[in-house]
């Protein structure tokens, strides 16, 4: 692709270095949930390949960039184009046999009814002017690329309900809160 040839400019240059790197919120919670280090996501980006190019994307034109870590892990990575400053890494994940060819940058092309079986209930956490809320038993899609959950109308208007009209819980949890900066 004709993205290519920024890729490693950005890798190797300053750009991670100088702070011109930002993480969305989905791509933290993702490193966290999977145990993806910096240092993995820098390798991938800097040896790695442009695999799919999105010119039109709703975050703005980005790029999947696939690669291997020094430990052999395949990793896709979807940022901004490199030149853009700064760069904005939008997701990551761990590609999976289901959904990838062996070779890990070739998707398989699945039916429509496989696409929409990847369904489950879950914990739906946010918070909103001060105030943690936890709502259990949300049902949701779960995106098999990025295992980002996606929901419903239906679901979306019966969560604004709950945190809105601020429904009595049917339980309070206990949660440690940690101080980021010491």
């Amino acid at each position: 692709m004709r993205l290519n040839r920024y890729v490693r400019h950005y890798a190797s240059s300053e750009k991670f270095a100088s702070g011109q790197v930002e993480f969305s919120k989905h791509a933290v919670d993702n490193t966290l949930i999977r145990r993806i280090k910096v240092s993995e996501i820098q390798e991938v980006i800097a040896t790695g390949e442009v695999i799919e190019d999105y010119p039109e994307d709703h975050y703005g034109p980005s790029c999947l960039i696939f690669g291997y870590t020094e430990k052999g892990r395949p990793l896709p990575i979807q940022t901004s184009y490199p030149q853009q400053n700064p760069v904005k890494v939008i997701t990551l994940y761990e590609p999976t046999s289901e959904r990838w060819l062996a070779d890990f940058k070739t998707r398989k092309r699945l039916s429509e009814e496989t696409e929409k079986s990847v369904r489950v209930n879950i914990r739906y956490v946010l918070e909103l002017e001060g105030k943690l809320y936890v709502i259990e038993n949300v049902p949701a899609q779960i995106d098999p690329d990025t295992g980002e959950p996606l929901f419903s109308v239906e679901t979306v208007a019966k969560l604004q309900e709950l945190v809105w009209q601020e429904t009595p819980p049917v339980r309070v949890m206990e949660t440690p809160v940690y101080r980021f900066a010491g």
